[in-house]
């Protein structure tokens, strides 16, 4: 039986096919998922000047401690493994070129390992210390850690293929950067206020005091229009930031009064790594969007970036987001209100579950869906994506540009989530890494099938910045043809400036926008290669209205609409969105808004059996609640005994509507797949009058 969705709420969801799924999405906004019950401190923005009493100066470096795909590091800078799998066998050493094989014990512990590392180090202290690299195989993965002279630690950065982690050098605990600073005496005044710098340094000048001390606080927020203006805190309803705090004597000035944000413990280090991530985000458009890559110049559309508006971030250690709305699955997501929630682990796990606060690919993929409300206009649906699928366009390119965008930030040719960390008994592992230069997921195969495709889309927009000032060699593909340096400013131009997705001539944004604005753009490269790749329509004529497949524009005429149904799952959650159903736009000046569907089957035995929905402009598929109407007639099975009955078979929706642009959305009901019928044709009639696709 045919069936709608009255009104729901599409969540992103993790699936247990985590090969394809990306880790990280949007969201429809829940009512009073984005209040704020408490509002946050007010930010510390005042400088005192104590320049005219008695003064000290207090300086340091705050820094935090990363921890990445399962191994931390302690606060000394070294390595601290904590395989708690099940020893294998022996351990293979790779020193300078050579294996040494140790053979575990009954007794062997992490201690025990690291104490066998540091002794080889010690024994061949004239060796490349480079050079030296740790071979730990559990399961499908081989772990590899490569030491130096200071016994600093790398952890793997991207599997191959085979599962095979290949390694890069792990950085040294790093600097929080542009990090608001509050200072305060012993009864909780704030006396002053700053911010650290791009290495994590700090030199304040305080008021002398006789006796006593002060404490400062390096928290995580940022509020500065030249870098970035973020705020990461603990929940939405509560607004607590996290912080960092060195005690300090109030009598004299004082040095190296460094702060560490912990990779253990309670993780306060993830937290100034979700706004280090922000930050970095900023960075890397204001370096590539601006007129020494032709902002405003060869893109006369252009407005050189400077920094996004404030963001919320939200992030607690062992805590899933996603609970919130009652949902168990873990992810993060951006909820449309410039508000960021970012997985901490699930039921307080953070050493088994899947987490994403050092997961930087899911971070500023959020991050991107933040900017695309901020910078151009949002119209995704929200709901369930994975790399191997036909959704929604609107949600392909929203997930898409996001996808690509934390490419282009982290200079790396893949999306990696990873899930546990070393406490955990898998070690630490990679949970997920996708390629965004081979056509390993989401493959079109024919048409503009790719416009319909998340990764289709990342691909495209990959491939027409590398290789790029930022990605250093890049991975130019044979065929791509474009190893142009303002590559950035362009897709920044189509995705911002006034001509592209703001502009409102173009609703229902999708890819089919994109290059609508992008091929008709002054000073632009050609995408044609790009867009023929991954069957993303390159023809003119498709350039000229913008889309083929996904709101198609609708002209004055006679004629008759193909259509070739294929077998799906029978309903809206599984219909093959690229063929088994046509969307096509229409502006309507407001008033009566009758719409109607005739159909013919090309074969007689084989009817199918057409329906007939009609969508506001911000519509949910399958939801009624974003329907001006529908009508859902039964298969016309009597074809054969009386043919005029598989002849202008008719569906009809008339209702009274605001003027706007509406979606038309005939689409094939296949009866849960069983039952599909055979090809047709129809067509299309708007208040009496009919309607043909646009040239």
């Amino acid at each position: 039986m045919k069936s709608l969705t009255s009104s729901r709420i599409l969540l992103c969801a993790l699936a247990a096919l985590y090969t394809v799924l990306v880790s990280g999405c949007s969201m429809k906004v829940v009512e009073g998922a984005g209040q704020q019950e408490v509002p946050p401190v007010p930010y510390c923005s005042t400088v005192t000047d104590y320049t005219a009493v008695s003064n000290i100066t207090v300086s340091g470096t705050a820094y935090y401690a990363p921890r990445e795909l399962g191994y931390k590091e302690v606060e000394d800078g070294g390595i601290r493994l904590k395989p708690t799998f099940a020893f294998p066998a022996t351990y293979t050493i790779r020193f300078d070129g050579t294996n040494y094989t140790y053979s575990t014990l009954v007794s062997d512990t992490a201690s025990t390992l690291t104490t066998k590392l540091a002794n080889l180090i010690n024994a061949n202290a004239a060796a490349s210390y480079s050079a030296m690299q740790l071979k730990v195989k559990s399961g499908a993965f081989d772990y590899y850690v490569l030491l130096n002279a200071k016994n600093y630690g790398s952890g793997p950065a991207v599997t191959t293929p085979s599962g095979v982690f290949v390694q890069s050098t792990r950085n040294l605990p790093k600097p929080i950067r542009f990090a608001e600073i509050m200072v305060k005496d012993s009864s909780g005044n704030i006396i002053q206020c700053g911010s650290t710098s791009v290495t994590g340094t700090y030199s304040l000048t305080l008021p002398q005091a006789a006796s006593g001390s002060y404490t400062v606080y390096v928290n995580s927020r940022i509020s500065n229009a030249a870098v970035a203006r973020a705020y990461v805190m603990d929940y939405n309803l509560t607004n607590v930031h996290y912080s960092v705090s060195k005690t300090v004597s109030a009598t004299a000035t004082s040095a190296a009064n460094n702060l560490l944000a912990s990779g253990e413990g309670a993780v306060t280090s993830a937290a100034f790594n979700i706004l280090d991530q922000v930050i970095k985000t900023n960075e890397y458009l204001a370096d590539y969007v601006d007129n020494a890559h032709g902002c405003g110049t060869t893109f006369a559309d252009c407005v050189p970036y400077t920094s996004a508006p404030m963001v919320y971030l939200y992030w607690k250690k062992g805590v899933n987001p996603y609970s919130y709305y009652g949902v168990s699955s873990g992810s993060s997501f951006y909820t449309g209100d410039a508000r960021i929630f970012i997985l901490g682990g699930i039921n307080g796990d953070v050493d088994n579950s899947d987490t994403d606060h050092f997961d930087n690919s899911v971070i500023v993929h959020e991050y991107g869906h933040f900017l695309e409300d901020a910078f151009a206009v949002s119209e995704s649906p929200g709901g369930y994506h994975n790399g191997n699928t036909v959704i929604d366009p609107r949600l392909a390119w929203s997930e898409g540009w996001s996808d690509f965008l934390q490419g282009a930030v982290l200079a790396q040719a893949v999306y990696a989530d990873t899930s546990g960390n070393s406490s955990g008994p898998s070690g630490g592992s990679q949970f997920l890494t996708l390629d965004l230069e081979s056509k390993g997921n989401d493959v079109p195969s024919s048409g503009s099938e790719g416009m319909f495709r998340e990764f289709s889309i990342t691909r495209l927009l990959w491939d027409a910045i590398d290789p790029h000032p930022a990605n250093g060699a890049g991975g130019n593909d044979a065929g791509d043809g474009i190893t142009n340096a303002n590559s950035m400013t362009e897709i920044w131009t189509v995705f911002a400036g006034a001509n592209g997705l703001k502009n409102s001539s173009n609703p229902f944004r999708h890819m089919g926008v994109i290059h609508k604005v992008q091929d008709n753009m002054a000073g632009r490269t050609s995408w044609l290669a790009l867009r023929n790749s991954e069957f993303q329509n390159g023809s003119a004529a498709y350039t000229s209205v913008g889309l083929r497949e996904y709101a198609t524009p609708l002209v004055n005429g006679a004629c008759n609409i193909s259509f070739t149904p294929v077998a799906d799952g029978g309903n809206f959650d599984n219909s093959d969105l690229l063929d088994n159903n046509d969307f096509l736009a229409f502006y309507h000046s407001g008033g009566t808004l009758s719409v109607q569907l005739k159909y013919t089957a090309s074969v007689l035995a084989n009817p199918p059996d057409l329906d007939l929905y009609v969508y506001y402009s911000d519509y949910t598929y399958g939801s009624s609640s974003t329907m001006v109407g529908y009508s859902q007639g039964d298969r016309p099975v009597s074809c054969v005994a009386t043919p005029a009955n598989c002849t202008d078979v008719t569906e009809s929706v008339s209702a009274s509507a605001p003027a706007g642009y509406y979606m038309i959305n005939p689409m094939v009901f296949t009866d849960a797949g069983t039952s599909y019928g055979g090809a047709g044709t129809y067509k299309i009639y708007v208040n009496g009058q009919q309607k043909c696709l646009a040239p």
